[in-house]
């Protein structure tokens, strides 16, 4: 493992310091959790992001894709057939899919 040097602002270290001490573990591993979830979000979101623009320039480069109205009509037979399958087992009335077709 290498070494680096973070300087941080007196309010940012005492609050770390306090925090790793009432989760029972050091400032060093608080601050390396931290540093890697947010380096794992980063890249994850850079991953979506490079599907994204893959699938989009497929879309582009070949024209087939599906009309808003009909993607539209599609997810809301998706959320219906949801709603019934609760209500066919007994967990009461869902108006999700209702509410989603009026804001939609």
């Amino acid at each position: 493992m290498t070494t680096t040097t973070l300087r941080l602002p007196p309010s940012l270290k005492q609050r770390i310091n306090k925090l790793a001490k009432t989760s029972g573990t050091s400032a060093h591993n608080l601050m390396l959790e931290a540093i890697t979830r947010k380096a794992d979000e980063l890249e994850l979101r850079s991953a979506f992001h490079a599907e994204a623009d893959a699938h989009l320039n497929e879309l582009l480069t070949s024209g087939v894709g599906m009309d808003w109205s009909e993607t539209r009509a599609f997810l809301i037979a998706v959320q219906m057939a949801k709603s019934q399958r609760l209500l066919s087992r007994g967990h009461g009335a869902h108006s999700s899919s209702a509410a989603y077709s009026r804001r939609y």
